[in-house]
Parts: C-alpha cells; sequence; structure tokens
C-alpha cells in the first residue's frame, strides 16, 4: 500500500521524468549538425537546470547521473539520461529518459566515432547554483 509520501515521491519522478523528455522536445528545433560534444555541452545546461529544480521541489541529494549516446542502426542514435538521488530516507531514485535521435543531426566524424564505439557516456556532475539566463528558460 502507497503511503502519502510514496505517492507525492512517485509523483515527483512522473514530473521529473515528463520535464527530461521535454528537452529532448525542445532541442529538436536547435539542431544542426554537430560533434558529440557540442551536442552534450546543449543538452548539459537543460540537464543541469532540471537537476537543481528536481532538488529544490523535491529536497532530495543529487548523487550523480550520465548522458549516454549509442549508436542504434545508420540512420539513428539514442541518447539516455539517468540521474540518481537520495531522498531524506537514504532511499535511492532513479530520474531516466531514452529517446531516438535521427543520425542527420551528427557530423560526419561523429556518426564515425560513435559507429566505431557503439557506446559513449559522459558523466553528469553536480551542477553549481551558478545559472545563466539560457538555463533559467523553462523547458517546453
Amino acid at each position: 500500500m502507497m503511503t502519502p509520501g510514496d505517492e507525492r515521491n512517485n509523483n515527483y519522478l512522473t514530473n521529473a521524468i515528463d520535464d527530461l523528455k521535454n528537452i529532448w522536445n525542445t532541442m529538436i528545433d536547435l539542431f544542426t549538425k554537430m560533434d558529440l560534444d557540442e551536442m552534450v555541452h546543449l543538452y548539459s545546461k537543460k540537464i543541469d537546470t532540471e537537476i537543481l529544480k528536481t532538488i529544490k521541489e523535491t529536497g532530495w541529494a543529487y548523487r550523480g547521473g550520465q548522458l549516454t549516446v549509442t549508436y542504434v542502426t545508420n540512420q539513428t542514435f539514442s541518447l539516455k539520461i539517468a540521474l540518481y538521488y537520495q531522498d531524506e530516507k537514504d532511499e535511492w531514485m532513479q530520474v531516466q529518459a531514452v529517446t531516438p535521435r535521427d543520425i542527420k543531426y551528427l557530423k560526419d566524424d561523429a556518426v564515425k566515432e560513435l559507429f566505431e564505439k557503439k557506446k559513449i557516456s559522459y558523466d553528469i556532475d553536480t551542477p553549481t547554483l551558478e545559472k545563466s539566463k539560457e538555463q533559467d528558460a523553462p523547458l517546453r
């Protein structure tokens, strides 16, 4: 049986997951052909904003995460964000989103690197509280 605290945590998780999915949707229009580092940099600012928002709304402690880029086919790659928190009871919470992307958004060298490595992961460190105006923009 779910307690009110469990239900609240579940709602926070659902909302955080929806917000992560919105990151993908807001970035689609911004994509031009880019290399992997450019793409990760583009996402990192919005991910930092999402982490800080989750911390503020839930009181959870951010413990780490990863952004993983995976080669799927010659036309598709996937992006996976996995963020890990601990709540006030020291229970672990995972917020995760995975989305496919068209490989046409990557530069040729990035496609070649991704094809050769198949999967590339980037650590998501704890964000600082200093935010740029870009990070303050709402996720839509």
